[in-house]
């Protein structure tokens, strides 16, 4: 039984790939742009020397899986680079730019499969759609990393017609799009066609079953991911940091966390991410006077913020599994999250489930947090539920759950 892994970009350090390759798994891994290939490693190498930022970008995506088990399509990869960074980018173009990159990769791998003797293909949501048309031969296992598009941003309008103050533009004019509804058609015949499909939460789940949407097989399968690795549970501050991390926009919940803000919480708010495109410049100098905005930091400054935060507040609108989520119980921080982040917390042990516009109950989640024993005994529990959440714990899970006939 051999796995061949289609993705685009290096989605958690190709960690599928990764552990495939470990227990001899894998067939190939196909992808845009990968630097243990040539020419990328050269010019990685070069944009180093020269102190060039996006080297750093281009030498995170190092597979450490032999070359020769690696076929990448490093033009595709700038291609889709140079639409992506247009001046003006809007988000039907996005979805535009999307279903564009889906067919050339689908087009590149197919043009080189004959030789592959995979036995099954492991395909990521809205990148699949033409490899599963094509393919005669091998079981399709496909990884929905994120909610069903078509719920996401319904759940994100019905969000902005209770709040519009708190977006340029309308969701609800982008669901009536024809881009999108051309690409919200083929990630669900994806999902409809895939023999297997892996999500990493219930969230995910859910989602796919109020869509109507009938899987052959699936798996839930947690994901894995450590930022940074602590083993001593954390000591409160005297005064309450509170931390939210993403792009400050609707759908990350930067409303609810200013809300919360101007509640009379004894506490340090902190938006840590850039300025969502979508967030009015008025709603911007309105969270400058009750929160603290770090602007976008790179990884290191990121840790040093994020290192400081006593408690994560995310009160997502909706999200496959949230990576911050992982972060924070790496490094022993509480969470205050939703159900929609589909996180690996376990409510009043590790953190919170709460509903993003239940403010009274978060005020009492984060007056308990405030309490030195409950935030020690809930800073304890957190590390330990990261072991789970550990990238080495998911690899062991993903195995030991995939289809193997």
């Amino acid at each position: 039984m051999k796995y061949s892994v289609c993705q685009l970009g290096s989605r958690m350090n190709y960690t599928v790939a990764r552990a495939l390759y470990k227990n001899q798994m894998l067939s190939c891994l196909y992808t845009d742009i990968c630097a243990d290939k040539q020419p990328i490693k050269f010019i990685s190498w070069l944009f180093s020397l020269l102190g060039v930022e996006s080297a750093k970008r281009l030498m995170q995506r190092r597979s450490k899986i032999p070359t020769s088990m690696v076929t990448h399509f490093p033009r595709l990869g700038w291609e889709y680079f140079a639409r992506k960074n247009k001046a003006i980018y809007t988000q039907a173009e996005e979805f535009g730019n999307y279903l564009w990159a889906e067919e050339e990769f689908s087009k590149r791998i197919l043009d080189v499969w004959k030789k592959d003797v995979c036995t099954h293909l492991y395909l990521y949501n809205t990148a699949a759609y033409n490899i599963i048309q094509e393919n005669k031969v091998s079981k399709i296992v496909l990884e929905q990393c994120s909610l069903p598009i078509r719920y996401y941003l319904n759940r994100i309008s019905d969000e902005e017609s209770q709040y519009p103050d708190w977006t340029l533009t309308k969701t609800s004019e982008i669901i009536n799009d024809e881009l999108f509804i051309k690409y919200a058609e083929q990630e669900r015949k994806e999902l409809q066609q895939a023999d297997c499909v892996v999500a990493p939460s219930q969230a995910v789940l859910d989602a796919i079953k109020e869509e109507g949407i009938q899987l052959k097989d699936f798996r839930l399968i947690p994901y894995g991911y450590t930022f940074a690795k602590t083993e001593t549970p954390r000591k409160l501050q005297q005064r309450l940091k509170i931390a939210t991390i993403g792009a400050l926009e609707l759908r990350k919940g930067i409303h609810h966390f200013y809300n919360l803000s101007g509640k009379g919480i004894n506490a340090e708010f902190v938006a840590i991410g850039g300025l969502g495109s979508n967030l009015p410049e008025e709603k911007i100098e309105l969270l400058k006077k009750s929160i603290r905005l770090t602007g976008h930091l790179n990884r290191k400054d990121l840790l040093r913020e994020f290192s400081s935060v006593d408690v994560l507040l995310f009160l997502t609108i909706g999200e496959g599994s949230a990576t911050v989520v992982y972060e924070a119980l790496s490094l022993g921080i509480p969470v205050i999250t939703t159900k929609e982040a589909g996180s690996i917390i376990e409510h009043e042990v590790s953190g919170f489930i709460v509903r993003a516009n239940d403010y009274d109950t978060i005020i009492s989640y984060l007056q308990r947090l405030s309490d030195p024993d409950e935030y020690a005994r809930m800073s304890e529990a957190a590390l330990h539920r990261s072991q789970y959440g550990s990238a080495k714990a998911y690899e062991e899970r993903l195995i030991l759950n995939l289809p193997t006939i």
